[in-house]
């Protein structure tokens, strides 16, 4: 009932100043929580998303996870109810993948499976950086004030949970690592609103708890 109430409240005050948080905990292990949907980009057999517990979470008991073991696929997990122009998301996560890929992320401007903007943290790459997939084409964007250089670095402690955050308004998009700034562009390629949510890797996967949107 707790994430049926969180839901309706999210559509009710879309276009009003608020804040809400899924933290997962009043989902029933093994699932997909209810209003959220698993996508794959590109087209084809949805990836599993599910509720785990797990000890560690910033807000336990329960974390989400992706559980899917495909290689070619970008696994998408959308938040149905809401959609906005401008805001804030922000996720506390935590990777656990295989040696070969530690990603997780975070959607917005999500119109379908193949347009949408997606922040991405590799643990192994120790690397940051934003996509834009329009018309089912991924293009890396490059980043504003920067020469030669696309990504952020990120060295995240090993074990340990990190937050990501997106803010964006209008074309204008800022990347925050653990509540500091690491990255900013410009592009007006996907306008108005759309949906958001999160992202992990193919072959890889991390928990997520804490997701935050902050409508404007």
């Amino acid at each position: 009932m707790k994430t049926i109430t969180w839901l309706l409240t999210m559509m009710v005050t879309a276009t009003a100043s608020s804040t809400r948080t899924a933290s997962f905990d009043s989902s029933p292990p093994g699932r997909l929580p209810t209003g959220w949907v698993s996508v794959s980009t590109p087209a084809g057999a949805a990836p599993k998303w599910e509720v785990v517990r797990e000890p560690t979470a910033p807000s336990p008991p329960n974390v989400l996870v992706q559980v899917s073991n495909r290689a070619d696929s970008q696994p998408l997990a959308v938040l149905e109810s809401l959609r906005l122009a401008d805001g804030e998301i922000s996720v506390r996560f935590k990777p656990i993948g295989t040696s070969e890929e530690q990603l997780a992320g975070v959607v917005w401007r999500y119109r379908d499976s193949n347009n949408y903007y997606m922040a991405r943290a590799d643990a192994l790459d120790h690397s940051v950086l934003v996509y834009r997939i329009a018309g089912g084409r991924a293009t890396l964007l490059r980043p504003l004030g920067r020469t030669g250089q696309i990504h952020a670095r990120y060295n995240p402690p090993p074990g340990q949970w990190g937050t990501l955050k997106v803010v964006f308004r209008g074309s204008r998009f800022g990347i925050y690592v653990n509540h500091r700034r690491v990255l900013e562009f410009y592009d007006t390629t996907i306008s108005g609103s759309g949906k958001v949510g999160l992202c992990s890797g193919p072959g890889s996967a991390a928990y997520f708890d804490d997701f935050r949107v902050s409508t404007r």
